[in-house]
């Protein structure tokens, strides 16, 4: 069984496309420097092809945090992490998100 360092995900995008970066996913970019905007002292690396991406979390720190979400996915999809970290933040967590406000695939806000 192949192992991998905890905070370490391949995806199997390496076979795919023409080598681009994370063909055409930039929502989940999105979401990766929304976690940074989160907490203070992360390490993200991301590796030459965008198959891999190694994540080290830093501390919540919470506070007031202003995101443009990637229209491929709606707020809902940003703001279900978001729900899950904020009792954990140092400080309350206050999320301004700008972008689609429903899709089919996540949940609708208002």
């Amino acid at each position: 069984a192949r192992r991998t360092r905890p905070g370490t995900k391949g995806d199997g995008r390496s076979g795919r496309g023409t080598g681009s970066k994370c063909d055409g996913q930039d929502f989940e970019a999105s979401f990766i420097r929304l976690m940074d905007k989160v907490t203070n002292g992360s390490r993200i690396e991301i590796n030459e092809t965008g198959t891999t991406l190694y994540y080290q979390p830093g501390l919540l720190h919470g506070g007031t945090v202003e995101h443009d979400c990637h229209p491929q996915r709606s707020i809902g999809y940003y703001l279900e992490a978001l729900l899950c970290l904020a009792p954990f933040c140092k400080r309350p967590l206050k999320a301004i998100l700008k972008g689609v406000t429903n899709d089919q695939k996540d949940p609708s806000v208002r």
